[in-house]
């Protein structure tokens, strides 16, 4: 940073920085926890705290409403509210308000020059080189002293503080005592391994540390989650071939294909077993991927094209998707926005989504890879956990920066090599 910078400039770039890192804190460190509401009604206290401190950036003008952002934003709201009362079913006006809510900080903006190329991924990776440590240490530590303790912002916290209906302490199995990793604060296990999956993707981009590969491929494998290495096994092929890495993209495919013939003998047989949860219709994979499918084919088809086109409401998923069926529901986020938003509230969101994402001078890797978290490993829309990677990676990075980053290689990445160029 530049010491003959006037103070004020100075202070807002450490402004921007900070906020930067308040997003990120937003889905590791405090996603777990709630602000109760009486009842069984709860807000995740990581929306207040990304409004409080937007409200920071405001008054020391770090932060600008962006015109474009703003009309977009009202456009989205309008039709999504305008979907519900064209629809003429009974929808929950606190749902959508909630929704708004979540989606409203996509307003703002830092202004230009305050946010130095790179930092935000240097946050991240430093952030989740920490997390990684943390998942790894959980998972050992109840082996020593007991999972109630390890676990124990799950177990000796006051419910009421903590977001429910996460399945936060996972079980490697029925009858099982032993619990998958979530770092001691992360959601579920799925969540830490999806955001482990983008460090490692983000890792291979950017930095090619062997230490903090082996550091997050390490914690990956301890949240025994299949939603993290669905986006490596997605994209990693891709990146491979554009990198022209063929020796390793055929390692790869070798070392999978062949997994189940000896992957019981040393360790991976949990993991063997995982796939074969797509054919059984109470499990979590089915659940996660395949219901969805169903709950709009059975459920949101069969009405009629007003419903098809306006939604059946907004809330009224949650409500009724688990209703008269003989398996394992989940919502994704795109199947929660056709089945409540129809296929006209479905098109606004995604070409907003669409715009947010892919304009701009990104990379499409790391692009490609918060889509597929955000629209297909969970019910994104009303949390903020992928919301807030969105703005860190996508939104507030200046369109003109310099994707082509050099660094140290230091375990722990250095801010000061990414000065403004």
């Amino acid at each position: 940073m530049d010491t003959t910078e006037e103070p004020f400039l100075q202070t807002q770039k450490k402004i921007a920085l900070g906020l930067v890192l308040v997003l990120f804190l937003s889905t590791t460190a405090l996603i777990k926890f709630a602000i109760p509401l009486g009842g069984d009604n709860q807000v995740f206290f990581s929306i207040v705290v990304i409004y409080f401190f937007c409200g920071i950036g405001l008054l020391t003008s770090t932060l600008y409403i962006n015109p474009t952002q703003l009309a977009l934003s009202t456009l989205l709201l309008g039709g999504l509210l305008g979907t519900q009362l064209l629809g003429g079913t009974t929808f929950s006006i606190l749902s959508y308000l909630y929704i708004a809510t979540v989606l409203l900080p996509y307003i703002f903006k830092p202004k230009e020059g305050l946010l130095r190329p790179g930092a935000e991924l240097v946050l991240f990776q430093n952030l989740m080189s920490c997390f990684a440590i943390l998942g790894i240490l959980q998972f050992f530590l109840q082996f020593i002293i007991g999972a109630d303790w390890a676990f124990f912002v799950d177990t000796q916290l006051p419910a009421e503080i903590i977001k429910q209906h996460y399945n936060s302490m996972n079980a490697l199995g029925y009858g099982s005592t032993i619990y998958k990793s979530t770092a001691f604060l992360m959601q579920e296990p799925s969540n830490f391994s999806q955001l482990l999956a983008i460090a490692i993707l983000i890792e291979l981009i950017y930095f090619m540390s062997l230490k903090r590969l082996i550091l997050y491929a390490s914690a990956l494998s301890l949240t025994f989650s299949g939603t993290g290495l669905i986006i490596l096994f997605v994209l990693g092929p891709f990146y491979l071939i554009y990198k022209r890495r063929f020796g390793i993209l055929f390692s790869g495919i070798l070392f999978v294909s062949t997994l189940p013939f000896w992957g019981e003998y040393v360790g991976l047989g949990y993991t063997i077993n995982r796939i074969e949860e797509f054919g059984s219709t109470n499990s979590s994979a089915f659940a996660r991927f395949i219901s969805p499918f169903m709950t709009i084919s059975n459920k949101l088809f069969p009405e009629d094209i007003w419903n098809n086109l306006f939604g059946m409401g907004a809330g009224s998923m949650m409500r009724t998707m688990g209703t008269g069926v003989d398996y394992e529901v989940a919502n994704a986020s795109w199947s929660k926005l056709l089945y409540e938003y129809g296929f006209v509230g479905g098109i606004l969101f995604y070409s907003y989504m669409g715009y947010l994402m892919f304009s701009g001078r990104k990379n499409l890797f790391l692009v490609f890879a918060i889509f597929i978290q955000f629209y297909l490993l969970g019910e994104y829309v009303s949390s903020p956990t992928v919301h807030v990677l969105i703005l860190a990676f996508l939104v507030w990075p200046s369109t003109t920066r310099d994707d082509k980053i050099e660094t140290e290689g230091k375990f722990f990445l250095q801010l000061k090599r990414f000065d403004d160029r």
